[in-house]
């Protein structure tokens, strides 16, 4: 192996997205608000965004299945409906986590205007009483509408409440030109299979003229 040349590719490809997810933001913002930084609701909402960017170790999976197809050696078809259906998973497990971040870094929020998850949670209560899998299933429910555009409207954001604005309407964009893709996948394997059987019912209909 070329241990110098398997270094720089690491370094022009995944270094910076691997450097970013293990930086421990959480303590690093604690440490400066103990050292004198002023504690902000801009200050713990960029706090929250960056100690999402743990998930972008994730983008690493579509590859992964890519060579998994390969080495297993199953049907493109079968292989595509099941990397869309890893990436629908994936994506709506990101998008709940974010949601989730953005609402439990609010309630400990001194003067907080009230997150989504004060819906479902009594409004005195903290972060520390929210039990993580209801809230889990809640924000798998909220982005999982959200991806297919549903939007039931059942869990949305709080009035007044901009950062969970602004993570909805990012999300929905992501969403939408993720389940495009999905989609577009799935429609050309069906064409494709009705193309073939198309084809063969022309040479029977050949054969037996």
């Amino acid at each position: 192996y070329e241990h110098r040349r398997i270094a720089r590719e690491y370094l022009k490809s995944h270094f910076f997205v691997d450097f970013l997810s293990v930086i421990p933001f959480h303590h690093l913002f604690n440490f400066l608000y103990h050292t004198g930084m002023e504690r902000t609701r801009l200050t713990d909402d960029l706090c929250g965004t960056l100690g999402f960017c743990r998930l972008l170790r994730l983008i690493r999976v579509p590859r992964l299945l890519e060579r998994w197809k390969l080495e297993i050696q199953i049907a493109y078809s079968i292989g595509t409906i099941c990397s869309s259906l890893a990436r629908m998973f994936l994506c709506t497990h990101c998008l709940a986590c974010w949601i989730i971040m953005i609402g439990v870094s609010g309630m400990d929020r001194p003067g907080a205007k009230g997150t989504w998850l004060e819906k479902y949670y009594s409004s005195n209560m903290n972060s520390a009483a929210v039990e993580m899998v209801d809230a889990y299933l809640l924000s798998m429910h909220w982005a999982l509408y959200t991806l297919t555009g549903i939007g039931y409207g059942d869990v949305g954001p709080m009035a007044h409440n901009e950062p969970e604005f602004l993570v909805t309407i990012a999300s929905m964009l992501f969403g939408s030109i993720t389940w495009g893709a999905i989609v577009a996948a799935v429609v050309s394997i069906v064409e494709d299979t009705n193309a073939k059987r198309a084809e063969a019912m022309k040479t029977m209909d050949v054969v037996d003229h």
